[in-house]
């Protein structure tokens, strides 16, 4: 089978079980590994969000000048214009099938169900599709009779997590699944290379690196605007079509700043309460209007916790996050920080789409979800505007990642199996692949 006949294949079947037959089948198709490994690796970026041929289809099928084309425009040896034109001009020439993997490669999807996560198990040796991981929070309540005190308990921002690497002179933006955040603002730029000069000039161990950790929201009249504004921006920051100006209403606020080396090896041996006096040092300058540090107090009891949570809950914040302040910066689901939230969300994949009827005839009635760990599912209606219903009901939907509020975990007497509480879409999540794992 050509490599669109493959494509085809996986994509006329729901069943997760048979993709992989699919894939094990094609295991030695090294041109088919190739498109995967350029379509999915985290860390690739061809800054266009799609690429439209004007003279409808040629002969050509997708070659090496294609890939060098793709190699360009990843490494920014073209851009703007010259970039649009140069795809252009190359689609033009490409039969239709061919056509179509070279737009998915763009796009870093082929709308087949398929994940890194999935290709990983099908070709582990093969590094485009490692797991770009960061640090995350477990859960406070499961844990609280194991923390010692005194904790730092930070405020929890509700926008879009953001990893930012400063090296070589140059800033990189990332979500936390690695995609790449196009952001060419000067302004924001030239802060994180300032706080990394701070740095470096004072202890060694930066000079090669650093990475700051926090969350990305946008900003107007100086104040953080409600989630789903923030993530649409974060949206169009990932598919490289934020504007000029949305890209200079970008604020960040950081918790965390870790060693290059450290954080790539994930091999941090410093305590938290250091690396957070290092954050503070890389911004002794006052200056920086749309990067601020995280709002933090110091409990020293369980109740002090609480308090504090639901005191900036009150005051209509998503919740708090508890550090342990000897605690070291883990790649994973951590113990190290744990979390508090008055209304729970989730990430969950989409398995299946259920149509409806009556008002919503020939519409999207609910999303069908479950967990990673296949222990939980839900259908989710609640909550999807008629937008929603008509933009998602495809089965290209089928495989992506969405968010998910819900109130409380719920256990299914007949069977075992796990539910939730008032489920309520919140949004679908391009910059994850993979769902959250629920903790029972």
């Amino acid at each position: 089978m050509t490599i669109f006949e493959i494509m085809q294949t996986l994509r006329n079947t729901s069943s997760r079980n048979e993709k992989e037959s699919i894939l094990k089948a094609n295991k030695e198709n090294a041109e088919l590994k190739r498109v995967f490994a350029l379509a999915y690796n985290q860390l690739t970026n061809y800054y266009l969000s799609t690429v439209n041929p004007t003279t409808g289809t040629g002969t050509n099928h997708l070659d090496e000048t294609g890939y060098a084309v793709l190699s360009q425009a990843s490494n920014r040896d073209i851009t703007g214009n010259e970039l649009i034109d140069k795809v252009t001009q190359y689609a033009n020439a490409l039969t239709q099938e061919s056509q179509d993997i070279f737009r998915c490669i763009i796009e870093k999807d082929f709308k087949c169900g398929v994940t890194a996560t999935t290709l990983s198990k099908i070709w582990p040796e093969e590094s485009a599709f490692k797991d770009f991981k960061v640090m995350l929070c477990d859960d406070f309540e499961k844990n609280a009779d194991k923390i010692k005190y005194p904790v730092l308990v930070q405020l929890k921002y509700d926008a879009s997590r953001v990893i930012v690497i400063v090296k070589d002179g140059k800033v990189t933006y990332r979500s936390r699944n690695g995609k790449e955040y196009m952001i060419e603002d000067i302004e924001l730029n030239n802060d994180f290379l300032a706080m990394h000069k701070e740095l470096s000039e004072w202890k060694d161990y930066f000079k090669n690196g650093v990475v700051f950790d926090g969350e990305l929201y946008a900003l107007k009249d100086g104040n953080i605007v409600d989630r789903q504004t923030s993530n649409g921006i974060a949206t169009k920051l990932i598919r490289c079509t934020a504007t000029k100006e949305e890209q200079s209403k970008i604020g960040i606020t950081l918790w965390d700043c870790v060693v290059l080396k450290d954080f790539e090896n994930d091999s941090d041996k410093t305590e938290y309460t250091t690396r957070f006096d290092w954050l503070k040092r890389s911004m002794l300058e006052e200056h920086y209007i749309r990067i601020q540090t995280a709002k933090e107090e110091v409990a020293y009891t369980e109740k002090e916790v609480y308090d504090i949570a639901q005191k900036w809950i009150d005051a209509g914040e998503e919740g708090a996050i508890v550090k342990n302040p000897l605690g070291y910066y883990e790649r994973k689901r951590s113990k190290n920080c744990l979390k508090i939230k008055e209304i729970q969300e989730i990430d969950l994949e989409v398995v299946d789409i259920i149509p409806g009827n009556g008002k919503y005839a020939g519409k999207l009635s609910a999303l069908s979800c479950r967990d990673k760990s296949g222990k939980l599912f839900v259908n989710v209606g609640s909550g999807l505007t008629d937008k929603d219903r008509d933009e998602l009901n495809s089965k290209d939907i089928i495989g992506k990642i969405v968010s998910v509020k819900y109130n409380m975990i719920v256990t299914n007497k007949e069977d075992d199996s796990l539910s939730l509480f008032l489920p309520r879409f919140v949004e679908v999540r391009f910059d994850k692949v993979e769902a959250d794992s629920i903790t029972w």
